[in-house]
C-alpha cells in the first residue's frame, strides 16, 4: 500500500503560505495591522506545531495566536476566514491526481490536524482508505508510532511511504519499515527519488512494482 504526505508532497506548499498571506491581509483590513509583520508573527508561532516530535493543535495555536494580537477577537471570524482562505488558494501539487488515480485506495500520513485535513481534502478523500493525523496519534513525524499506527489501521507489517522532508518523512517512515520515495529533492538516505509527482508515479510503477 502505498501512503502519501500531504502538506508540500500532495499539496502545492507556495499555496498554503499564499492562503496564510490572505489570511494576514484580511487580518489587516479588519484591524489595521501590518500584514507582512503578522505573517512574521503568525509563522513563528507556529513553529511549535512541530516541536521536538510532540503533535500541538494547529487551529487552536492559531486562534491563541490571534487572540494575542487582538484581545478578545472574535475567533468565529477567523476560523471562517482561515478556511476561506485555504479552501480558496490552496492546490495540489502537478501529478497529484494521476498518482492518487494510479495508486488507490491509498492511505495518508499527516502532521496537520484532523479537522483541517477533512475539510482541505475532500475533492479527493475517495482516493484513500486510511488517514492518520498527528493528531490521532498524538505524535508528530518523525515519531515512528504516527507511522506505526497508520501501518496497524490498515493492517500491514509495511508500506511505501512518499514524502517531501528527509527527516520529518522519510527518516521517520523507514524507522517503521517503509520504503521510501523523497521528492522535490535529493538524498542518499531515501530509497528512491523524484523530481516530482509524475516521476514519482513512474518509481512506484517501474521500481516498486506497486499499481
Amino acid at each position: 500500500m502505498i501512503f502519501f504526505d500531504f502538506g508540500g508532497t500532495l499539496m502545492d506548499e507556495k499555496s498554503d503560505e499564499r492562503a496564510h498571506e490572505e489570511l494576514m491581509k484580511a487580518i489587516e483590513k479588519r484591524y489595521g495591522f501590518d500584514a507582512e509583520e503578522l505573517l512574521a508573527s503568525y509563522n513563528k508561532a507556529m513553529q511549535k506545531n512541530v516541536a521536538g516530535g510532540r503533535w500541538y493543535n494547529t487551529l487552536e495555536i492559531a486562534q491563541d495566536w490571534f487572540l494575542s494580537r487582538v484581545k478578545n477577537g472574535p475567533t468565529n471570524w477567523f476560523l471562517e476566514e482561515y478556511f476561506r482562505m485555504h479552501k480558496k488558494y490552496v492546490r495540489l501539487n502537478d501529478g497529484a491526481i494521476e498518482l492518487l488515480e494510479a495508486f488507490a485506495p491509498a492511505g495518508m500520513i499527516s502532521d496537520a490536524d484532523t479537522q483541517y485535513i477533512e475539510f482541505q481534502i475532500k475533492p479527493i478523500r475517495g482516493y484513500f482508505s486510511s488517514i492518520t493525523t498527528s493528531e490521532e496519534a498524538g505524535y508528530a513525524k518523525p515519531d515512528r508510532r504516527i507511522f506505526e499506527l497508520a501501518l496497524r489501521k490498515s493492517n500491514l507489517s509495511t508500506g511505501v511511504f512518499v514524502g517531501n522532508s528527509l527527516e520529518r518523512d522519510i527518516l521517520g517512515a523507514k524507522a517503521s519499515g517503509f520504503k521510501t520515495v523523497l521528492v522535490f529533492s535529493q538524498s542518499a538516505e531515501a530509497d528512491y527519488c523524484a523530481k516530482d509527482l509524475f516521476e514519482c508515479k513512474e518509481i512506484l510503477e517501474t521500481k516498486l512494482n506497486k499499481r
